[in-house]
């Protein structure tokens, strides 16, 4: 049974195109993999904190409480920075430290009013204000008191509390340790405080029940009365233990970690708040996808959705109508008709019927007027290309061994009948150009 014929060119590029690619699959696939690497990279090397040389936790100035978030990371002690609703956020087993606040911040959040929420809160006053440093902005310059700040905490407490200074860091003061109902600072924690020049205390009032105090003021102590609130307030009147600068000195990080573990609930968390420092992040799924470290994932997700949508672009639209099974090019019948011919084994044949039509139109064309015979053609043609001194000769075209061998031919049947087809156009070519040339008619 013969083989149906090929389709034509226009029919076969008609056909649907592939749902991808392997080239465009390999570029979504690259585009993946390598913005995966490149965020497990930044996430792994990258520093989501804001850096400051403010006192705030993400601070590296010597002011700042970063190194003590670190070191209670480091000693597994659960911390939390909070940065949205920290007084709600700490109700359950938790402690909240409101370390050098601001009194209110541009955003509007105030401290009396996570005071007012808040069940168990550790307030550090503020002491110290930085100035900018003039070559690294995570450094500070000369350091100025803080004195309007610290007032204005002192208000939000609302329990008369006034400061003192000591003189020349204290240095002959003993420091006394008091258990005060649950809180009971460990005996290795109870070092002397930072001797750092003028400690900042509180002066003893009936407000305060001292936890750490000494001749000159209280350090460390309980807000009674004629506190109002219902939860529990605890103030720090120096900040210096729990600075990056004060960390470094011996003892020094063991009172800071002693002070917050004798505070905080039995396996409690440590809630550092971060909204009276003006850095509120209010939680949105949508804007999370445009910060840190989300912003790599929505990356990741625009670019290879970018790229499928480049790949089916051009599928888009009504479905194309199917096209008719018959092109309707002027060459596909002849070359469907060649395709019948030679799948059903006709080509060897046409070989002659083809050098017959060439002789007579090359005859017609040198004005030939005699018989059709094959011979007499020969004849008529061979003795005009003698006379014009041309080697064609009918004879030459051996067509009928030609047909011979490629009946007999398996391997390369279409090469001999092409190279018969052009022997026989190149005869007609020379022989009709030659007349077009000018040379006699006879």
């Amino acid at each position: 049974m013969a083989a149906a014929p090929r389709q034509s060119d226009r029919s076969a590029s008609n056909a649907d195109p592939a749902t991808i690619s392997s080239r465009t699959l390999g570029i979504v696939i690259a585009i993946g993999v390598i913005s995966l690497g490149a965020s497990i990279v930044i996430s792994v090397l990258g520093d989501p904190a804001r850096v400051s040389n403010e006192n705030d936790t993400g601070s590296f100035a010597s002011i700042g409480h970063r190194a003590l978030i670190e070191l209670l990371e480091s000693l597994e002690i659960p911390v939390l920075v909070s940065r949205f609703e920290s007084a709600g956020r700490s109700r359950d087993r938790a402690l909240l430290v409101l370390a050098e606040p601001e009194g209110e911040t541009p955003d509007s959040t105030q401290l009396g009013d996570i005071l007012d929420e808040s069940t168990l809160t550790l307030v550090v006053l503020p002491e110290w204000r930085a100035t900018p440093h003039p070559e690294d902005k995570r450094w500070t310059g000369p350091l100025v008191r803080s004195d309007t700040r610290l007032r204005i905490v002192l208000e939000a407490i609302n329990a008369n509390l006034e400061v003192t200074r000591t003189r020349d860091g204290a240095p002959d003061e003993t420091w006394t340790y008091h258990d005060l109902g649950r809180v009971s600072i460990a005996a290795d924690c109870r070092v002397r405080p930072f001797a750092d020049p003028d400690v900042q205390l509180l002066r003893p009032s009936a407000a305060l029940e001292p936890i750490i105090e000494c001749s000159t003021g209280v350090l460390l102590a309980r807000v009674t009365e004629p506190w109002a609130r219902s939860g529990e307030l605890y103030v720090l009147a120096d900040p210096t233990s729990f600075s990056n600068r004060g960390l470094a000195q011996p003892g020094q990080a063991a009172l800071a970690v002693g002070i917050l573990d004798a505070l905080r609930p039995r396996d409690g968390v440590i809630v550092f708040d971060e909204t009276l420092h003006g850095e509120l992040v209010i939680p949105s799924p949508y804007a999370a996808l445009f910060r840190f470290p989300l912003v790599l994932a929505l990356f990741q997700t625009l670019a290879i959705g970018a790229a499928a949508v480049a790949v089916a672009a051009r599928r888009f639209g009504s479905p194309r109508a199917e096209e008719s099974s018959i092109a309707k090019t002027p060459g596909y019948s002849i070359r469907n008709t060649a395709e019948w011919l030679d799948v059903a084994g006709h080509s060897a044949p046409l070989l002659t019927r083809y050098l017959d039509t060439i002789l007579r139109r090359v005859a017609a064309g040198l004005s030939y007027r005699g018989s059709n015979d094959r011979a007499d053609l020969a004849e008529f043609l061979d003795r005009t290309a003698e006379r014009r001194g041309l080697d064609e000769r009918v004879a030459h075209l051996e067509l009928e061994i030609e047909i011979a061998q490629v009946k007999r031919a398996q391997r390369d049947h279409a090469t001999r009948i092409l190279a018969a087809a052009h022997r026989i156009h190149r005869y007609q070519e020379t022989m009709l150009d030659g007349a077009r040339r000018g040379t006699p008619r006879r």
